[in-house]
């Protein structure tokens, strides 16, 4: 899984809907998986965006809910803290 609930994240890939690539999400939490048993997230649109829905397409306003496979999303997340240096080892204090 790319992503986790409460993740901001950008869309990366659209089987359909390519205008959709580079929209912004909340995931809010998993979905039921599409036909193809891919994982999916229910996901809060963060800026009009459009959707499909028995070949009808929707223009949706921001807020809306909907569901994007999770290959589709990454995730945005700040960078994990640096690592501490190891401590020194004592051997070398005495050499």
């Amino acid at each position: 899984m790319n992503c986790k609930e409460g993740d901001l994240a950008v869309q990366i890939a659209a089987k359909d809907l390519k205008q959709n690539i580079g929209n912004m999400y909340e995931v809010i939490e998993r979905a039921p998986p599409k036909n193809d048993g891919e994982a999916c997230w229910f996901v809060r649109a963060l800026q009009p965006h459009v959707t499909i829905k028995n070949d009808v397409i929707y223009n949706r306003p921001a807020g809306h809910v909907s569901r994007c496979r999770d290959s589709s999303l990454r995730p945005i997340r700040p960078p994990a803290p640096p690592k501490a240096a190891p401590a020194p080892s004592r051997e070398l204090e005495h050499s």
